[in-house]
C-alpha cells in the first residue's frame, strides 16, 4: 500500500526543515504545526550517533554537511529561485540561489522509467520507504509503503494508473526504514502521523504559498 500527498506548486512551496541538535529536536508532526505545514516526510539519510546529515543539506539557506556524488543512481531534491526540482548527482551545479537542498539515494523514476540499480540476482530487501516524485510540470507528491524493494517501487510508481493524478517523469528514494514517516492534515484539519521510529535529521514540509 501506498500512502501519498499530492500537492501542486502553484498552490505550496517545499521547504527543508532540520534537525540540527537534541536541544531542539522536533518530531514530524511538531513540525507540520510549527510550519502550518499541510505535509512533513522525513528527508535524506544521515549518522544517526553525530545526527549530521549525510551529504549536503541546505535549510533556509543554512549549510550543513559537503555535497556527495553517488554517480548514476545519486540524487538531489533543491529549491532554487523558489522552484523545487529532483536533479542527478550529475547534473548539479551549486548556486547561491538555492535555498533549500537535501541529497538521497537511489535515484527511483528518471524520464518516466524506472532507474533503481540492477537486481545482483538475490532476492531484493523489502522495507519501510519514504519517496518523493513529479511529473516535472508542477505537480508533486510524497509517499510512503512498507515492506517494499526499491527496484519493486520503481516499477509500481511507473506502472499506467497506479498514480492517478499524473504521470511520474521522476522520483527519489529518500531514507527509509525506521527513518520512514509522514504526517499530513486533511481538509478539515484533522491531523495524520506515520511516527518514524527515532528523530529524523531532516524532513520535507509542504506548505501553502
Amino acid at each position: 500500500m501506498l500512502h501519498l500527498v499530492f500537492f501542486d506548486e502553484a498552490e505550496t512551496a517545499l521547504r527543508v526543515l532540520a534537525n540540527p541538535g537534541r536541544q531542539s529536536e522536533k518530531q514530524l508532526d511538531a513540525w507540520g504545526r510549527e510550519h502550518k505545514a499541510l505535509a512533513v516526510c522525513n528527508g535524506g539519510y544521515f549518522e544517526v550517533g553525530k545526527r549530521e546529515p549525510s551529504g549536503l543539506e541546505i535549510a533556509a539557506g543554512m549549510r550543513s554537511g559537503t555535497f556527495l556524488n553517488r554517480g548514476e543512481y545519486g540524487g538531489s531534491f533543491i529549491v532554487r529561485n523558489g522552484k523545487a526540482e529532483l536533479v542527478w548527482d550529475l547534473e548539479f551545479r551549486d548556486d547561491p540561489k538555492i535555498t533549500e537542498m537535501l541529497q538521497c539515494s537511489p535515484w527511483l523514476v528518471s524520464d518516466g522509467k524506472p532507474w533503481s540499480p540492477p537486481s545482483d540476482g538475490k532476492p531484493e530487501p523489502k522495507n519501510a520507504r519514504t519517496f518523493i516524485l513529479t511529473d516535472s510540470a508542477g505537480h508533486w507528491a510524497i509517499g510512503t509503503a512498507q515492506e517494499i524493494g526499491l527496484m519493486e517501487l520503481a516499477r509500481l510508481l511507473t506502472t499506467p494508473g497506479v498514480i492517478p493524478k499524473f504521470s511520474v517523469k521522476r522520483a527519489l528514494n529518500l531514507d527509509g526504514g525506521p527513518s520512514t514517516g509522514l504526517w499530513f492534515k486533511t481538509a478539515d484539519g484533522r491531523e495524520n502521523l506515520e511516527k518514524p521510529g527515532w528523530i529524523v535529521r531532516n524532513g520535507i514540509a509542504v506548505v501553502p504559498r
